[in-house]
């Protein structure tokens, strides 16, 4: 892989938990307490308080329907002119939402919850898919061997070839479309892993956020660390926390957790 450049910086003025890039000018970020939408220079033009403390606390559609996880934890949609707010799905109190993701092949929900127990090595996560009106259509938990997937299903996205990429605990877990177990992934000689945000390429590549290390993980869509790690500790990034990938200028946008601004790297030929 090249050596990723640096495009250019955006300070928004407020820390990243969460970024998603919308095509061609706008970004839809979370700081933990606030949703805002900005552009590309940083000027903000809406801002909605109605949101959870979760991790991948919103999600947009194909056609730029915002959905996200309101602070009564359950998913609200909201209309294209922002005067709207419609409780699309209703969630099990015993389960806490942490993430939603709209699948950009199907409009379909994907909703990352957790089960919490006294005893931590009983709390258990999983994925539920909802279709577009709100109905539970699919529900992702176990591995073929009965085996927990999930403890806390923080952060989602989806490959080109339906894969679902979950940032959980100590390890990545993907599956195919239908939540079949394809490979786990629990970093690259580190003895230290802790997956944050991540999101594909062009190329079907998976890229992940190493909370522990301060780095960028690129593997191949089979879970394969490629040749060297995207981003290093100290390279021009503080702690990489949310990733946001626009695939029509083929940009990475990576959010901090501890930085308001804003990074855009490119890595990938827009020949290839």
């Amino acid at each position: 892989m090249p050596h990723p450049s640096l495009k250019t910086s955006l300070d928004v003025r407020r820390f990243c938990h969460y970024l998603f890039y919308v095509a061609p000018d706008q970004i839809w970020i979370s700081d933990g307490y606030n949703l805002i939408l900005t552009d590309t220079c940083g000027v903000i033009s809406y801002q909605l308080s109605d949101i959870s403390q979760s991790y991948q606390v919103h999600t947009v559609a194909n056609d730029g329907t915002l959905f996200y996880i309101s602070k009564d934890f359950h998913i609200k949609k909201m209309s294209k002119d922002k005067k709207e707010r419609i409780e699309l799905i209703k969630l099990e109190k015993s389960w806490k939402p942490m993430s939603v993701l709209c699948s950009p092949s199907t409009g379909d929900l994907l909703v990352g919850t957790h089960k919490s127990h006294t005893d931590e090595r009983n709390s258990k996560g999983k994925i539920t898919r909802y279709n577009s009106n709100g109905q539970q259509v699919q529900t992702i938990q176990y591995d073929n061997n009965g085996e927990l997937l999930y403890k806390y299903p923080g952060y989602l996205s989806e490959n080109r070839n339906g894969d679902i990429i979950v940032s959980d605990w100590h390890r990545v877990v993907v599956t195919n479309r239908e939540g079949e177990h394809r490979f786990s992934y629990r970093g690259h000689s580190e003895p230290r892993f802790s997956p944050w945000g991540n999101c594909t390429d062009t190329l079907s590549n998976i890229l992940v956020c190493n909370m522990k290390t301060k780095s960028v993980h690129i593997l191949d869509r089979d879970g394969h660390f490629l040749l060297s790690y995207l981003l290093r500790e100290g390279e021009s990034m503080v702690e990489p926390h949310t990733l946001s990938y626009d695939e029509r200028n083929n940009l990475l946008w990576i959010g901090s957790y501890n930085s308001t601004k804003l990074r855009v790297y490119k890595y990938i030929d827009s020949r290839e």
